[in-house]
């Protein structure tokens, strides 16, 4: 997968979940990596507005 696409996956995502604290990194295996920083692992969705599915 070119570097490109995998930068703008990584850019959407964060997007679209960083409303209820969810981030991806790539691994250096080239995996994608979903974090939830620690503290909002209660509430999640209804913390916020939902990411609008297209």
């Amino acid at each position: 997968m070119p570097m490109t696409e995998t930068e703008s996956f990584v850019e959407e995502f964060n997007r679209i979940y960083q409303s209820i604290g969810l981030t991806v990194t790539i691994s250096d295996q080239g995996r994608p990596l979903v974090s939830q920083p620690k503290g909002l692992h209660s509430g999640g969705a209804n913390g916020g507005g939902e990411p609008s599915v297209k």
